[in-house]
């Protein structure tokens, strides 16, 4: 969200390039200078993936996802498009973008948009004509997305690395490998 200011498409795909913008961006913010982004200590991960799907066929999907057990982890229900298994090492979060985008994002990104184009300049009708235009595309495309992720916890990175990592030692390889590891875990008692 920090480099798009949404998440609805596209995004980083590299933790590490990640956490270096995100470090380089406080940096300037703040004008100060901080340890080099590879020396940070990492105490949580979130690695999704979004599946462009019909609208309609996410919603069948929560339907019948909301029967899904996950062993020795309690699901937790948010409305009907949205499904998290908590755990100590992960948890998994499954949800309609489209429902999460419109509820938590959509007023954010107006605001932010109207505030970047008044400083450019553009004119109060222009603006708000530009402004609906952008929300209704992020609209579109966030209501045919399922997002699917894993965020990783302080433990998880604990018992796999034997204390908590640095930013040069978590891989991508890694972190799609924990992803994976649950999803077909979760997809397999789905069965």
């Amino acid at each position: 969200k920090v480099q798009m200011g949404h998440n609805v498409y596209g995004g980083p795909t590299d933790f590490q390039e990640s956490v270096k913008f995100l470090i380089e961006k406080i940096q300037s913010i703040l004008n100060v200078k901080l340890p080099l982004y590879t020396q940070w200590i990492v105490r949580r991960v979130d690695w999704a993936e979004l599946f462009r799907l019909p609208f309609l066929a996410i919603q069948e999907f929560f339907e019948a996802a909301h029967t899904v057990d996950y062993p020795r982890r309690r699901s937790q229900k948010y409305g009907v498009n949205a499904l998290y298994f908590p755990g100590s090492y992960t948890t998994i979060k499954l949800y309609h973008k489209g429902i999460e985008f419109r509820e938590h994002d959509y007023d954010r990104i107006k605001r932010a948009l109207s505030i970047r184009l008044d400083r450019e300049g553009v004119g109060f009708y222009e603006m708000q004509k530009l402004v609906a235009k952008k929300l209704a595309a992020l609209q579109r495309l966030a209501n045919c997305r399922l997002r699917c992720e894993v965020e990783i916890h302080a433990e998880k990175l604990r018992h796999d690395f034997g204390c908590l990592p640095l930013v040069h030692q978590v891989t991508n390889d890694y972190l799609a490998g924990v992803y994976e590891h649950d999803m077909k875990r979760l997809l397999k008692e789905g069965e």
